[in-house]
């Protein structure tokens, strides 16, 4: 069991996005090279949130 956020360059899509059990879900696949990407783990409420150069992207994974 592990969360990740899949970044791959180019055209191909498919491979982007939260990744949780095997199962991959559309999340902001607006990525450029030279983005920098912050993850900040909420312990309380159990939550992985995405931030791309300081702006918040979402909270993907929740009950971590």
């Amino acid at each position: 069991m592990g969360w990740a956020l899949r970044l791959y360059g180019g055209s191909d899509k498919e491979y982007n996005g939260a990744l949780h059990n095997g199962e991959n879900n559309d999340f902001n696949n607006e990525w450029a090279a030279d983005d920098r990407i912050g993850i900040f783990f909420n312990p309380i409420k159990k939550e992985l949130s995405y931030f791309r150069n300081g702006k918040f992207l979402g909270t993907p994974f929740k009950n971590v």
